[in-house]
């Protein structure tokens, strides 16, 4: 999303993105897509690439790993999820169109 909107608007902190998502569509549903996969939602590629990391380790002398991965994708949840609330539900700052 941030090479479509001019860093010097925008910023570099996804904060400064509050409420784009209703006047930049195409590229908000893109990114929310991409969101999704990055957090491990099926059927996305990132959901099966966690899951075969995660079917392949999972042998008692790498449950350490899985352990991690499980933490990994709890954090990036958190973050994700933030980012996407303020992309949708945020105030909006800027005015901004899609080309």
């Amino acid at each position: 999303m941030l090479p479509t909107l001019r860093v010097k608007e925008v910023g570099l902190d996804y904060r400064d993105m509050e409420g784009i998502g209703f006047s930049l569509p195409l590229t908000s549903i893109s990114t929310a897509i991409l969101l999704l996969s990055l957090i491990g939602m099926p059927p996305l590629l990132g959901f099966w690439s966690k899951f075969i990391y995660i079917f392949f380790t999972a042998l008692p002398d790498h449950a350490y790993l899985v352990a991690i991965a499980f933490l990994n994708s709890a954090i990036s949840v958190g973050y994700y999820a933030r980012a996407f609330r303020y992309i949708f539900f945020g105030t909006p700052k800027l005015k901004v169109k899609e080309k």
